[in-house]
């Protein structure tokens, strides 16, 4: 890569992250789709592949309207739409390394900084998150809910801080950052993934594990009365967890519609982002704003196989207030979603993924393990900054990157990885 190139890449970097960090509005999910074209010079291959994706899943959608089941044409456009980045990723496409590296630096310092600016309107520093307000105010100006993609970003910074150089003073600097964005939002569910695939991979070799761990004991007592407070009405009225009343749901929906089982709902009409987005139950409960789109409707299938389960809401809006407590997970929604055969298919590319890479790119492998795991306990294949994370992580490894000189500075220095 000569000059003018590096340049470049650290001009789309620096864009994308800015887009990637945008305050999220109704209306600001075009900016981070675009963050997916900055950062890809797309090949043909995964135009194909992507095409060839988009044009089954249309036939899956006029399959089963053509059986009569109402459903929505906005909710599938909106479902496709957002999974792209994950499209992406499942079809081989990647990110120049040096780009793709000053973009996970990137975005976690202006996650950090973001955060404790957010914070600084609840009081901070002369009032402390989990003392005086929750943590969930360190998101970034992502608004409520935005934790989680902090969590998710800090996540992929600690991972790529660990395949670098160690001998620069400020890596570890940027470890303390990145662990701070993993951790301090508090989201639980995405820290347990997290330390699972770590200890996989990296087990006690990396000191900068336990380093984590220490400060993810003094969050175990608040996550311990975080989870005591969950609330467990579905699980007192149907007798299982609502993780498994998912898949119980997902058999009853296959036995009464043997279609589903080769077609799925279609994209968008069970528990993915479109059907959540169009749903009656579920639009009181969303986190932020959802866009007034026209034709978004609810589906006959989240309102015949969900509906009884999420109308609890009304007597009880807490009945669904965690992850935990959502009778929907990824995997569940895949699933019903593109039925057994694509959806099995999806599930099998991110499975060998893992394989594949485990040992030549252990950012990538670790991520993307991550994401199975979190895929079976809440909904993140049609998140847009999770599948652009996947993508991303598959382009950190060492040996794609084409540079025949590269640019001298500590800055740079940074990107050199381990032998």
């Amino acid at each position: 890569m000569n000059t003018l190139s590096v340049k470049a890449a650290r001009a789309r970097a620096y864009l994308a992250a800015f887009l990637f960090l945008f305050p999220r509005t109704p209306f600001s999910y075009v900016f981070y789709l675009l963050v997916a074209v900055i950062i890809c010079d797309v090949t043909k291959r995964s135009l194909r592949f992507v095409a060839c994706i988009y044009g089954l899943l249309l036939l899956q959608w006029l399959i089963i309207y053509g059986l009569g089941h109402d459903i929505s044409i906005t909710a599938f456009v909106i479902e496709i739409v957002m999974m792209l980045p994950l499209l992406l990723f499942l079809s081989g496409q990647r990110v120049n390394y040096d780009l793709a590296a000053r973009f996970v630096l990137n975005i976690n310092v202006l996650a950090f900084v973001f955060s404790i600016v957010n914070m600084m309107g609840e009081g901070f520093p002369f009032k402390l998150p989990y003392i005086h307000f929750l943590p969930d105010f360190y998101a970034a100006f992502f608004g409520q809910g935005g934790a989680k993609i902090v969590t998710i970003i800090g996540f992929l910074g600690l991972l790529f801080s660990l395949s670098v150089s160690k001998g620069l003073w400020w890596r570890s600097l940027f470890i303390v950052l990145c662990t701070a964005n993993f951790l301090m939002p508090s989201y639980l569910i995405g820290i347990f993934c997290g330390v699972v695939a770590l200890f996989v991979v990296f087990g006690y070799k990396e000191r900068y594990f336990y380093l984590m761990l220490v400060v993810f004991a003094g969050v175990a007592s608040y996550a311990m009365t975080r989870f005591s407070a969950i609330d467990i009405t579905l699980w007192n009225i149907y007798g299982y967890h609502p993780k498994l009343l998912a898949y119980i749901e997902i058999l009853k929906l296959y036995a009464e519609n043997i279609e589903v089982i080769i077609f799925g709902t279609s994209a968008g009409q069970f528990s993915g982002v479109g059907a959540q987005w169009g749903s009656d139950f579920l639009r009181s409960m969303s986190t932020h704003n959802i866009p007034s789109i026209p034709g978004l409707s609810m589906s006959y299938f989240h309102e015949v196989y969900l509906g009884h389960f999420l109308e609890v809401v009304e007597d009880n809006p807490w009945a669904l207030g965690s992850s935990l407590n959502k009778p929907y997970s990824s995997l569940s929604t895949i699933l019903a979603e593109f039925g057994l055969f694509l959806g099995g298919y999806f599930i099998y590319k991110m499975v060998r993924h893992v394989i594949v890479v485990l040992g030549q790119n252990n950012t990538s492998a670790v991520f993307t393990a991550f994401g199975l795991l979190i895929f079976s306990i809440d909904v993140w294949h049609d998140n847009i900054w999770f599948g652009i994370c996947l993508l991303v992580a598959a382009s950190l490894e060492p040996r794609t990157r084409s540079t025949p000189a590269r640019p001298t500075g500590s800055y740079s220095r940074l990107l050199a990885v381990r032998e």
